[in-house]
């Protein structure tokens, strides 16, 4: 029983190391639309800069309760969603 749960817990976290690159990637289209047609129009600042906090707040909850993967995903999200605060900052 415990062997099944380890197993489990190690493929959740693959499968969240997975979504750490793959979501960032993504949502990187948002940030090459703004940052290449220096263009932000359309874009919520209030929005993005929420999720960039909401990301922050995560990687502090996975360094509270060590979860790696939680760091890693969010650590990603959060260098994304502030490049596009900044280019909403920048190009509104």
């Amino acid at each position: 029983m415990v062997k099944n749960a380890v197993a489990r817990i190690a493929l959740l976290d693959r499968i969240m190391y997975f979504m750490g690159i793959a979501i960032p990637i993504l949502t990187s289209s948002q940030v090459l639309k703004i940052w290449l047609s220096k263009n932000a129009d359309g874009v919520s600042l209030l929005a993005w800069a929420t999720y960039a906090i909401n990301s922050i707040l995560w990687v502090y909850y996975g360094k509270l309760h060590r979860k790696k993967p939680v760091i890693f995903a969010n650590l990603m999200c959060f260098v994304i969603n502030i490049m596009v605060v900044i280019g909403t900052i920048i190009y509104s």
